[in-house]
């Protein structure tokens, strides 16, 4: 069923027309004039592009080569050969500044026997500082096997394959093996005597010798003289021995 209206046709009176009629095409020069203006466009973002990461490349090798490390100064060395402290730092030829880790390398020299503390520090340009914090011999550990340089911590510094004609104070009843596996109850011995060691050194000339094969009970020799200290402080029992040797 066909439906009537009375609306007669033509545009609708409450729409508002469009000015100017239908939009005019364009032509074909103005066609080939936009898509050349496009194209220029995508030509000039490539060739930026292309010079930023020249540009790029260009300046991250010229920082490279400004802090390339090219020197590394080391302080603080008594016993240890530089070059050692060079190959536990292991720096890879074309590091920088940048890639340095102070932290990382000064694990890496601490676990040097006789290196106590490492203190890693960069400066401009090309310099990579370390100061060196010796371990100092303390003692000297006598066994059947070996004889061994401590420090006074009870840490073994190196093995002694010359002659032993040092003035250090000797020790002996320890295990070297449980030693240099840094057991707790053999740095606690070596400690032990060397800090006897140390009161008889105060005391008397010559070279003090500790036996600490029983911690508890240990004995000290110097000058022919033999002195026993039981589980007591040592500075206590080493005072009352003063006020005894006074009234004799």
């Amino acid at each position: 069923m066909k439906s009537w209206s009375c609306r007669k046709q033509g545009p609708r009176p409450n729409l508002p027309r469009r000015p100017g009629g239908p939009r005019p095409r364009k032509t074909l020069g103005e066609r080939v004039l936009h898509l050349g203006t496009n194209l220029l466009c995508l030509v000039l973002f490539v060739l930026g592009a292309w010079f930023g990461v020249v540009a790029y490349r260009g300046a991250q090798q010229w920082l490279t080569d400004l802090f390339t490390v090219q020197e590394v100064q080391v302080t603080g060395l008594v016993h240890v050969p530089r070059e050692e402290i060079l190959t536990r730092m292991g720096l890879p030829p074309g590091e920088t500044l940048f890639t340095v880790s102070p932290p990382l390398l000064a694990k890496s020299l601490e676990t040097h026997p006789w290196v106590k503390r490492a203190r890693i520090s960069r400066k401009p340009f090309h310099t990579v500082a370390v100061e060196i914090s010796e371990r100092q011999p303390a003692a000297v550990l006598r066994t059947p096997t070996a004889t061994i340089l401590l420090d006074a911590e009870g840490a073994v510094l190196t093995s002694m394959f010359q002659a032993d004609d040092s003035i250090l104070p000797v020790l002996v009843g320890i295990d070297p093996v449980r030693l240099r596996e840094g057991e707790p109850s053999a740095r606690r011995a070596a400690q032990t005597g060397i800090k006897l060691a140390g009161l008889l050194g105060e005391t008397y000339q010559g070279r003090p010798e500790v036996d600490v094969s029983n911690p508890d009970n240990a004995v000290g020799y110097v000058q022919g003289l033999q002195f026993e200290f039981g589980s007591a402080s040592f500075e206590e029992k080493w005072a009352q021995y003063h006020k005894v040797e006074r009234t004799v």
